[in-house]
């Protein structure tokens, strides 16, 4: 059977902080509540994404690498991952702001947990004014400053937060403290791993009455204080031409705002990601046609060369996530 752009069910997780813009999205339609994430491309344990179009519909992702092989990834990525796709993509929708936080690098995460660290990039789908997101430290910080903090319940007055608006992007390497604020509404492009250190959580307390498990000896490790402030890149003002956002050893990501039918010729050997964040694309290839609306993602097999994007709306906004 022939390869073809595919689209994922989106998998929901219900959160203490979580709202409802999730279900407003198009394809995320659901009845739960408080839904903080919705996983749309995922080989993740438990979280393994089932095709949601075409002849491949309800097939596991992980089932397709394991039939088609390097013509879903691509050679280099079979060979080093197998059936585990290597990047997750999330939205998130933060009502309530998410616990300080941070991601260990791929050296720690490997000897403690036997998997890769985290390092994601957000892109901001949404945000009411005045929302804002944490990244790093306002001032110099080392564990010791960080422990006196954490002592006092001061932690908040050292951190550095940052004002955000709808069409900004921020990477957020492994080893950095940050959290999503609440008013933002985020796609998540990350590396594929579930290791959270929650360094401080607001002593907030669930239906229950308890309080959320910190893990403060495992974050104090695993920050790099020595990490430069991250700053927000603001989606580029050009309209059908495609502009870098970040590149890493993980993952590179541009965007291209398009007003027409444009070619996308994909020069890579991974897999590729279009991922939708404002108005709605139509994809063909080979006479398949799929549209993808805001917050959607779609895989594009690393076989797939070329395809034909069409604005659905006057401008409409995607991103390309492929990996070098």
């Amino acid at each position: 059977m022939s390869l073809y752009p595919l689209k994922f069910k989106p998998i929901m997780h219900q959160t203490i902080w979580g709202g409802n813009k999730i279900s407003l999205l198009s394809n995320h339609n659901t009845s739960l509540r408080n839904i903080g994430e919705s996983w749309d491309v995922s080989t993740m344990q438990e979280n393994i994404s089932i095709v949601d179009n075409g002849a491949l519909a309800n097939k596991n992702l992980v089932d397709l690498i394991k039939t088609y092989t390097t013509d879903i990834v691509g050679k280099d990525i079979y060979n080093k991952f197998g059936t585990s796709l290597p990047l997750l993509v999330k939205v998130i929708d933060a009502m309530q702001d998410l616990s300080i936080q941070v991601h260990p690098n791929n050296k720690m995460a490997m000897e403690k947990h036997n998997t890769f660290g985290k390092t994601e990039m957000w892109h901001i789908l949404d945000a009411k004014p005045g929302a804002q997101i944490v990244v790093g430290f306002n001032r110099d910080v080392n564990k010791a400053i960080l422990t006196k903090h954490i002592n006092n319940n001061s932690v908040e007055t050292i951190l550095n937060y940052i004002p955000i608006k709808a069409g900004d992007t921020i990477l957020i390497p492994s080893g950095t403290v940050h959290a999503i604020c609440k008013g933002c509404l985020i796609l998540e492009i990350q590396q594929a791993s579930n290791i959270t250190y929650r360094l401080y959580d607001y002593n907030r307390v669930d239906t229950n009455g308890k309080t959320r498990e910190l893990h403060i000896d495992n974050a104090i490790q695993a920050i790099d204080y020595n990490q430069k402030i991250a700053k927000v890149i603001h989606t580029p003002t050009n309209v059908n031409c495609i502009c870098n956002l970040v590149k890493t050893n993980y993952f590179t990501s541009n965007i291209q705002t398009i007003t027409v039918k444009t070619q996308l010729t994909i020069n890579h050997n991974s897999f590729t990601l279009i991922s939708v964040t404002s108005g709605a694309i139509t994809i063909n290839y080979n006479n398949y046609t799929i549209t993808a609306a805001l917050g959607q993602t779609i895989l594009i097999p690393s076989c797939i060369k070329n395809l034909v994007l069409q604005p659905k709306t006057i401008t409409s906004t995607y991103i390309e996530t492929y990996i070098e």
